[in-house]
C-alpha cells in the first residue's frame, strides 16, 4: 500500500501564532511599520511568527529547548532533542510505549535534520513512516494524538519550522511506502 507523502504544518501555524488574524492579515499585506516587519524577518509559512522567546513555564508549553540550533541540545547523541527525550520519559511509564516515542521522536528528528534532498527526504519519510506504525501498534486508535505533542515539541522555534517546512517542501510529490513489515518497532 503507498502513502501520498503529506505532513501538516497546520499544528505549528496555530501554536505559534498568538495575534489575532486581523493582526496577521495586515502584516501580510504590509500594514505594519516597517521596524515590525524588519524585526519579524517574516516567514514564508507564517509572517506573523518572529523570533520565539524561551516559552518554558508557560502554560501548555512542553518544550524547555529554545536553543538557536535547529537540532538542539542533544547530550547524550542518541538523536533525540533532550528536553523530548525528558518529556517522553516523564510522559509513558509503559516501556513499550516509550520505546515507541523515543522511535518516533528520533525519526522526526532526523527527517527535519536529513531530507535536504528529495531523495534524502525520501529516505527519511521511511523511517518516520515506519515510527507511525510502531507508535499505531502500541498506542492503538490514538497513536496520533499520542505524537502530537511531540510533533509540536519539535516545532518550537521559527528555524526549527523552517527546516521542516524544507523537509516536507523536499518530499512533495513523492510517494512513499507506507510500512508493510511486521516489526516496526526497533
Amino acid at each position: 500500500m503507498a502513502a501520498v507523502a503529506v505532513c501538516s504544518v497546520a499544528a505549528a501555524w496555530w501554536s505559534f501564532s498568538s495575534r489575532s488574524e486581523g493582526d496577521a492579515r495586515n502584516q501580510v499585506t504590509g500594514a505594519t511599520t516597517s521596524s515590525a516587519v524588519q524585526a519579524n524577518k517574516s516567514s514564508v509559512l507564517n509572517p506573523q511568527v518572529g523570533t520565539v522567546e524561551n516559552q518554558a513555564g508557560r502554560p501548555g508549553v512542553k518544550s524547555r529547548d529554545f536553543d538557536a540550533s535547529i537540532a538542539g541540545i542533544d547530550a547524550n547523541k542518541n538523536g533525540i532533542r533532550d528536553d523530548v527525550e525528558h518529556y517522553i520519559e516523564k510522559t509513558y511509564p509503559n516501556p513499550a510505549q516509550r520505546a515507541a516515542m523515543m522511535q518516533y521522536a528520533k525519526a522526526q528528528q532526523n527527517f527535519m535534520l536529513t531530507a535536504t534532498t528529495p531523495e534524502r527526504a525520501q529516505l527519511a519519510a521511511r523511517e518516520l513512516w515506519r515510527s507511525f506504525a510502531c507508535a499505531r501498534s502500541e498506542f492503538g486508535r490514538p497513536w496520533l494524538d499520542a505524537t502530537k505533542d511531540v510533533h509540536a515539541m519539535y516545532l518550537n522555534t521559527r528555524d526549527r519550522l523552517h527546516a521542516q517546512a524544507r523537509a516536507q517542501d523536499n518530499l512533495a510529490g513523492q510517494i512513499v511506502e507506507s510500512y508493510s513489515g511486521d516489526k516496526p518497532c526497533d
